[in-house]
């Protein structure tokens, strides 16, 4: 639903602000360009801001694709049996480097994710297209993310 959003530029949702991207995050290959850049300092800085923030939505959209195609994977390999032992290994490898991206990406302290969620339309009829089942462990978590958005 997220890379299906379409941002309204005309809409002010976003407070402005540049933001000096970890060196993590510039280095991934391939990840989604932010449009805005510049340089200051030789610091490099991205814009967050009511233009950008569809570009920081695909950003969020290839973490959690990662996330979600390393499981189906991980499936994939674990229901070949032992044919899929090492493969499982080597996918679940994946899958932790793609958890561990999208985590620091979440709970980066530019608080890019936390905006996009509570302060633009992004997840607008997502909880009437999609309910979640919050049962045992998940309860601590959900208010975790809820206490922390």
């Amino acid at each position: 639903m997220i890379d299906q959003w379409k941002a309204d530029r005309h809409r002010p949702e976003i407070t402005p602000k540049w933001i000096n991207p970890p060196r993590w995050l510039v280095d991934i290959e391939g990840l989604p360009e932010i449009t805005s850049t510049r340089m200051v300092k030789g610091q490099l800085e991205w814009a967050f801001s009511d233009e950008t923030k569809r570009d920081w939505s695909k950003i969020l959209v290839a973490f959690l694709s990662t996330v979600d195609k390393g499981i189906k994977g991980l499936k994939e390999a674990k229901d070949m049996g032992k044919k899929g032992e090492k493969m499982a290994h080597k996918k679940m490898k994946a899958l932790n480097y793609g958890c561990r991206l999208l985590y620091y990406f979440v709970f980066w302290k530019a608080e890019i994710v936390r905006d996009l969620l509570t302060k633009t339309n992004m997840v607008d009829g997502i909880t009437t297209t999609f309910m979640s089942m919050r049962t045992g462990n998940s309860r601590c978590l959900v208010k975790a993310l809820d206490q922390s958005l």
